[in-house]
């Protein structure tokens, strides 16, 4: 298929570069050995350096990846390779949790309950899935005597 297309291609750089006759009228330039192709074709030969380089390969995206996962591919085959990125750090998307981590199937597992302590006797610590960490106000407190 190469050496097809490698012909194809020197067949059609020759026509291109008018190396068969006159590039305005396609006709045939005779030469004083009877040759048809004439003095330019040897001319075309002489610049000719080979086919031209192969065009770099357009990969698809390999896809989206989890928090837990991590992608490459490999330029010439456009072979995506998946590796599960285990026990490392991720973010689970609760605000509420700490310490999320990935799992052997490659799931980010969410961590304890930030618990949102402020170590304030007087405030009700909790922490809500939108907002973080609230702490509201105990009415009528006035802390812990020691």
């Amino acid at each position: 298929m190469r050496t097809a297309l490698h012909w194809i291609y020197t067949l059609s750089l020759l026509a291109l570069l008018g190396a068969c006759g006159d590039a305005t009228t396609d006709t045939p330039t005779p030469s004083e050995e009877g040759d048809t192709m004439g003095e330019e074709s040897a001319a075309a030969e002489e610049r000719f350096t080979g086919p031209p380089e192969q065009p770099e390969l357009y990969c698809a995206d390999c896809g989206e990846v989890g928090p837990c996962e991590e992608v490459s591919q490999d330029p010439d085959t456009c072979t995506c390779t998946f590796t599960l990125l285990t026990e490392n750090p991720c973010d689970d998307g609760d605000i509420c949790t700490l310490e999320d981590t990935c799992s052997d199937e490659g799931e980010c597992i969410s961590g304890s309950t930030d618990p949102c302590d402020d170590d304030d006797p007087c405030t009700i610590d909790s922490c809500q899935p939108f907002e973080g960490c609230v702490h509201a106000t105990v009415e009528n407190c006035e802390g812990t005597e020691s």
